[in-house]
């Protein structure tokens, strides 16, 4: 009992007496500190948004692709629903790692995340998120303009254009 007291005393910096008003503290720091990054993640979605609603109005590609290295699928999330909102019509794969770079060169991604979003009430985000989850290796599910899903081999994304054409999508 002695040592953790002294452990936490250490850890928190100050003395037992003072043990709870330093945890709550934290806890409101955290809070805080989560908050910001949401908003920071939101930011920084519709930045990536706006870049890819100029790339949509420009040159007209049958599907906006984008690959994010970090995984953080709030991202993914926000620049879908960003670009959406701008332009309804527009196609869209997001892709990002279930964990960081660098991955081994001889052994697949597992686990990697996919966003497809498309236009709303339309049955091509439904059958191209399956044949992407095929493609892929993976499985996935959705509704609306919106499917997502998790996959083994994220690297396999180059072959997906080529598969959604052979497929008519």
């Amino acid at each position: 009992m002695v040592d953790r007291e002294k452990a936490m005393n250490k850890v928190l910096s100050s003395g037992p007496q003072e043990h709870e008003r330093k945890v709550t503290q934290l806890q409101e720091e955290l809070r805080a500190a989560t908050k910001s990054r949401k908003g920071l993640l939101n930011e920084l979605g519709a930045l990536v948004a706006e870049r890819l609603v100029v790339q949509w109005n420009t040159e007209h590609p049958k599907m906006l692709i984008h690959h994010r290295d970090d995984p953080q699928t709030e991202v993914l999330e926000a620049i879908g629903q960003a670009v959406l909102a701008q332009c309804p019509e527009a196609r869209i794969l997001l892709t990002a790692p279930a964990n960081p770079p660098p991955f081994p060169a001889d052994q697949p991604v597992g686990g990697s995340f996919y966003l497809l979003a498309g236009p709303q009430g339309s049955e091509w985000v439904q059958r191209a998120g399956s044949k992407i989850a095929e493609v892929m290796g993976g499985r996935g599910g959705g509704r609306g303009p919106r499917y997502q899903g998790k996959v083994q081999d994220i690297r396999q994304r180059v072959a997906i254009l080529g598969a959604l054409e052979a497929a008519g999508l």
